[in-house]
């Protein structure tokens, strides 16, 4: 089913982080450059990055985005991009 508020949009460019390690996913994380500027309505904004070495504070709120697997136990990636708010843990918890 289309959801009304959808937006598709090719993607011209990858940028992929300079530092990625395929093997240990390190700095897995990659910049989309897309064909045009998407709409900024009610259902598609902006969010906004944090400065360069900037640590999160416990608790804090992080929206997190990507197509990689969606459980444990799942081993294919999404083809959909997932979206989730995600609250940050402390380091002992880890």
């Amino acid at each position: 089913m289309m959801e009304k508020n959808r937006q598709e949009i090719a993607v011209r460019d990858i940028i992929p982080h300079e530092n990625y390690n395929r093997r240990t996913k390190e700095n897995d994380i990659m910049l989309l450059q897309l064909a045009r500027k998407a709409k900024i309505t009610k259902t598609v904004d902006l969010i906004r990055l944090p400065q360069a070495n900037n640590v999160l504070k416990p608790g804090t709120t992080c929206s997190v985005a990507g197509w990689g697997r969606t459980g444990v136990h799942i081993i294919r990636p999404s083809n959909k991009l997932q979206e989730v708010d995600l609250k940050m843990g402390d380091e002992e918890q880890w």
